[in-house]
């Protein structure tokens, strides 16, 4: 440290406190989430943390950046900081956060298919009956989902209720229209 401060040279950044910090603020409201997605996020976050601890070390972000990303309070503050990052050092942050998004991505796909699913099941029945114990699984499988403040699981749960209601209808003998 003290050749360091000798040769005018600053002491690299501590990565290792602020990795975490980052992770804090990138999962805030996960919790807002349908379970599989949670369950994605945790199993990415290993290699998440990995590869940030790399970029920053490796890549040798500034004391500046550093400071910036370690004030940040919300991911869009953090997002702000990025004036602070050369261009590869955003690239490999970019590629993390990327990764770290793509096994949530792919279970919220699975989820709004397997209720797409559901749903389909109730537009094939020709009857109350049957259109009812369909819809009851469906409303089994959106449960948690329901208590999600995220937009896109909102939006996606909209969607698939309005379907819902006309099948119901449909089946019944309504006006609806499958």
């Amino acid at each position: 440290m003290v050749l360091a401060a000798c040769s005018g040279r600053h002491a690299p950044p501590d990565c290792a406190k602020l990795v975490p910090h980052l992770v804090e603020i990138q999962t805030t409201g996960l919790s807002q989430l349908p379970p599989a997605e949670q369950k994605a996020y945790a199993d990415g976050m290993p290699a998440y943390r990995a590869a940030v601890m790399k970029s920053c070390t490796d890549d040798g972000w500034s004391q500046a950046a550093v400071a910036c990303l370690q004030a940040a309070t919300t991911g869009n503050a953090a997002g702000a900081c990025a004036n602070d990052l050369t261009a590869d050092q955003q690239t490999h942050l970019a590629e993390a956060y990327a990764a770290f998004n793509a096994g949530p991505r792919k279970a919220l796909q699975r989820w709004v298919s397997d209720a797409a699913a559901t749903v389909k099941r109730v537009c094939a029945c020709t009857d109350a009956a049957c259109a009812g114990s369909a819809a009851d699984e469906y409303e089994r499988a959106m449960a948690d989902a329901r208590k999600s403040t995220n937009v896109d699981v909102q939006r996606s749960i909209a969607f698939l209720d309005g379907k819902l209601v006309e099948c119901k209808t449909h089946a019944a003998g309504g006006s609806g229209s499958p």
